[in-house]
């Protein structure tokens, strides 16, 4: 029998208790070996790069060089995947949390406690599942916002078209890596647009309300978690509660379902996508952003086929590229776009 490899793994957290707790839980089923610990970015950076683990764990609050701070010197420097772990996943910390993946973090995830068992295998499942995937080193803050969208320009001069009018209904799945493309996009939009916008993002639960603070203050669209029904609303971002799936009802009319995880997923893109290809696909843009998985790649597929427009992100643009690809190697991804190039295309639809 061959034998699993062992996932690298270090923790950054300014508690040792925390540290001490986090080590336990990981290593509890020994394919998952904590080889570094740091009480501050600055640790972190020298404990990284002399380690090179496959994961590193990532606190935010934290004295001295805190986490984002940390996340993204080392995604400058020696990029690797970073699992966000915060204890406050619904409050000020989660919203942070969140936007640690604008510096180069690839999931966030709430801290358990040792005698939660379901919640201590969640946290090892998702450090398993993003251990092995590829990252790529970021630019520095400052110089990304230097750079600009240097090129874009170009580049949209040269796509083939994907919003020729402005949409009634613009829907986006995210998961893994993709809140920062995801807020951009929605930022391009001005609260009076035309569009109402339907999202499904992979999150923790417990990370519902952080996201939606965290979107609100990127954008000035208007952004609710629907847990029961509403009407199509312009210049309005849905998503769906806690543990539900966002679909359109009818043709006006959008609401929550607490049918089955589809495929894992609750919410799910492809339950969303599905729901629109039965009542508004000839409406409808559809997007599929980075993520592990293929989630949204048959939902998309169906909508190209009734008649929406259908758009999935660039490999080089993804930062995890697992949902994107699955989207366009089924062949229903009319336009592959980069994130800045959606955000141009947004951006010139509407002003």
């Amino acid at each position: 029998m061959v034998e699993k490899a062992v996932r690298r793994v270090v923790v950054v957290d300014d508690s040792p208790l925390s540290r001490a707790a986090l080590k336990l839980i990981l290593e509890a089923e020994h394919d998952l070996a904590v080889v570094g610990e740091a009480a501050d970015g600055a640790a972190a950076l020298a404990v990284v790069a002399r380690e090179r683990p496959d994961l590193a764990t990532m606190d935010i609050h934290m004295a001295g060089v805190d986490g984002l701070t940390a996340i993204g010197n080392i995604m400058s420097t020696a990029p690797l995947p970073i699992l966000v772990v915060t204890g406050d996943p619904s409050g000020p910390m989660g919203e942070l949390a969140i936007r640690a993946t604008e510096f180069g973090a690839l999931d966030v995830a709430a801290k358990p406690v040792l005698d939660d068992d379901a919640a201590c295998a969640l946290l090892r499942e998702r450090v398993r599942q993003l251990a092995g995937v590829p990252v790529v080193r970021h630019m520095p803050r400052e110089a990304a916002a230097a750079a600009g969208v240097r090129g874009v320009r170009r580049e949209v001069d040269r796509a083939s078209g994907a919003l020729l009018v402005k949409p009634p209904v613009l829907a986006i799945a995210s998961s893994a890596g993709g809140p920062g493309a995801l807020a951009k996009i929605l930022a391009a939009a001005p609260a009076a647009c035309e569009t109402c916008f339907l999202v499904v993002q992979h999150l923790p639960p417990q990370f519902v309300s952080s996201f939606t603070a965290f979107l609100s203050h990127q954008t000035t669209l208007t952004v609710r978690t629907l847990s029961g029904r509403a009407p199509l609303t312009r210049g309005t971002v849905f998503l769906a509660a806690e543990d539900r799936h966002l679909v359109l009802v009818d043709k006006n009319t959008v609401g929550v379902s607490v049918e089955p995880a589809y495929r894992g997923h609750r919410p799910s893109a492809n339950v969303l996508f599905l729901s629109l290809a039965r009542f508004a696909a000839r409406t409808t843009t559809a997007i599929v952003l980075s993520g592990m998985g293929d989630d949204g790649a048959l939902g998309l597929r169906e909508l190209g086929r009734s008649g929406a427009t259908t758009i999935a992100q660039s490999a080089d643009s993804a930062i995890v590229d697992g949902m994107p690809r699955a989207a366009r190697e089924l062949g229903e991804a009319r336009h592959v776009l980069s994130s800045e190039q959606m955000v141009r295309l947004l951006y010139d639809l509407y002003h």
